[in-house]
């Protein structure tokens, strides 16, 4: 596997998956500089509830310059190529026989859904992002 270059500066690049926990489902985002998560609840896996909860996301952290997903079906349809056009960033989409390529986001899944398993979710992410990586 060749290494991927380390981005300079956060939210320059990003990953992105679904999951799903008790239930309902979730997306998480990734900031391959921090490492610092974002996760969303979903009211299901459509291309415009993804949309939505990634635009707030951007909202809060700026528009990424690369976006690494998997091969989902969301992320795979023309409304969200013409949300990457729109927003100016590159989409980049695993390969579905190699998922380590998108490690990062399934990482971060990991931890996403460790984090929502406490009974007190806010603070445990709170508690992850103020902790520093080694």
């Amino acid at each position: 596997m060749i290494p991927t270059e380390a981005p300079g500066r956060p939210y320059q690049k990003v990953g992105s998956d679904l999951f799903e926990i008790k239930g309902p489902f979730y997306i998480v985002v990734v900031d391959y500089y921090s490492k610092n998560i974002d996760i969303e609840k979903l009211p299901n896996q459509s291309t415009n509830s993804v949309i939505r909860a990634l635009k707030k996301c951007f909202s809060s952290h700026g528009v990424p310059l690369t976006l690494v997903t998997d091969n989902a079906q969301c992320y795979k349809s023309h409304e969200f190529m013409d949300f990457a056009t729109d927003c100016d960033f590159s989409h980049i989409i695993s390969s579905p026989k190699f998922p380590q390529s998108n490690g990062q986001a399934e990482s971060a899944v990991k931890i996403a859904k460790r984090i929502m398993k406490q009974s007190d979710p806010s603070l445990t992410l709170m508690v992850y992002r103020s902790t520093p990586v080694a």
